[in-house]
């Protein structure tokens, strides 16, 4: 039975122990299957909140591009014109991507509660006026 010295902890063990490769010629790493995994078993750990934020702020550049036809860079631009506050409200909290759902264009920036609220009509204007009367007759 053939052995090798792990390069890291430098046991020697069997061969069977370490790592398998197809770009050695012995068809093994020089590194043992125990140290391997300890090794990126601590990498994960390390890089997770690095690969993280970076799987965040590109999926959110893709998602912009691609169901808004926009960039990060037009909608900082939007929360700054408008001050960073919701288009309908003019309160300032977490605000969110309104867009048309017929044409797609980002019309503005809402807060959650007014947002839901044009989705729950459908952007239908004239359900909308007839909310406002009614809230007119009966305040």
């Amino acid at each position: 039975m053939e052995s090798n010295c792990c390069t890291k902890c430098n046991e020697t063990k069997s061969i069977e122990e370490f790592v398998k490769s197809k770009t050695t010629k012995s068809g093994y790493r020089g590194i043992c299957k125990t140290c391997f995994n300890a090794y990126y078993a601590k990498r994960r750990v390390e890089k997770y909140e690095q690969v993280r934020s970076y799987e965040k702020k590109f999926h959110r550049q893709r998602r912009l591009k691609y169901e808004y036809n926009t960039t990060e860079e037009v909608i900082s631009e939007m929360a700054q014109k408008q001050e960073h506050k919701c288009a309908i409200c003019f309160k300032e909290s977490k605000l969110v991507i309104d867009h048309c759902h017929v044409g797609g264009q980002v019309r503005g920036l809402l807060c959650t509660n007014c947002n839901t609220g044009l989705g729950q009509f459908k952007d239908n204007v004239e359900s909308l006026r007839m909310a406002i009367e009614y809230l007119e007759k009966h305040n």
